[in-house]
């Protein structure tokens, strides 16, 4: 007969529970039934919420910098929303398919890498020179590519704290 893992956590330290729980992805009883933290339905749809409104805020841009006379206004509608992004969208975006469908120690890998991607946007979307350009722009399209982005990383955050400690 399987030894019940629960049972087993019950009789770790406390510090062993917290290696589990901070490296393995170990819950205990309310985790997933390998063991390891549940996945997190709700993470991947936030992110694709926040990049099709962002996409449509940028759509809509365009149109409009395709009818000025300033090569950066063109230049910015031509690339779009991945050349103004430089493929940091579809980073988040694959870090969080790999998080929906790693299981196991895997689950504990992936949950480490989004929580990466989420920083990593987090400092692209503080440091590019061109999205304030965007977000402020003189074309009277209203554009929020930061502030909707980033609510989005809040709740993407939350969610992988949650993950964390299930």
């Amino acid at each position: 007969m399987a030894e019940d893992p629960d049972a087993t956590a019950s009789q770790l330290s406390p510090a062993q529970t917290q290696f589990l729980k901070d490296f393995l992805g170990y819950g205990g009883a309310a985790s997933g039934a390998d063991g390891y933290a549940a996945p997190s339905a709700a993470l991947m749809p936030v992110w694709r919420d926040a990049r099709d409104s962002v996409g449509e805020q940028i759509n809509a841009l365009e149109n409009v910098l395709r009818g000025s006379a300033l090569p950066l206004f063109e230049g910015i509608a031509e690339k779009g929303l991945n050349g103004v992004t430089s493929g940091q969208l579809t980073a988040m975006q694959v870090a969080l398919i790999e998080l929906d469908k790693a299981t196991g120690p895997a689950r504990a890998a992936a949950i480490k890498k989004t929580g990466q991607a989420v920083s990593e946007m987090r400092g692209f979307l503080s440091s590019n020179d061109v999205l304030p350009l965007l977000d402020e722009n003189p074309m009277g399209v209203s554009v929020s590519i930061r502030s909707t982005l980033a609510s989005a990383l809040d709740k993407i955050e939350s969610g992988l704290v949650t993950v964390r400690e299930v």
